[in-house]
């Protein structure tokens, strides 16, 4: 990852770019992408205030091949987590749902009892 700070008129304050990628001092309001020969880079901008005169920006580069590498992994865990602990709360709801009708059929069954019982 590459960090940059750059001043609100846009001087570049410290930090470096990758190697074959030029600094573009105008603030990006989303995500984007570069490319420094083969390599792809995605940066991304984020407001600073660094003095109480002055504003600026701090912008981060990762490559391409970082984001694949290191996001899709965590994502897909993500997601597959999520999926099963949906299913397993599923399944205990499924099995309490069960206890609960086999105890709804026994009071059933007493009450039945008691109620012939009674005559």
């Amino acid at each position: 990852m590459y960090i940059v700070i750059i001043d609100d008129k846009g001087n570049v304050i410290c930090g470096s770019a990758p190697d074959g990628v030029r600094i573009d001092t105008n603030r990006s309001i989303a995500p984007a992408k570069v490319m420094a020969g083969k390599v792809s880079y995605y940066y991304i901008d984020r407001d600073i205030k660094y003095t109480m005169s002055a504003n600026g920006f701090v912008r981060a580069y990762v490559s391409e091949n970082d984001v694949f590498r290191n996001y899709i992994p965590i994502r897909v865990i993500s997601f597959g987590g999520a999926t099963v602990v949906f299913a397993v709360l599923t399944m205990a709801m499924l099995y309490a749902l069960k206890r609960f009708k086999h105890s709804i059929k026994t009071m059933e069954t007493s009450v039945a009892k008691i109620g012939t019982s009674q005559h």
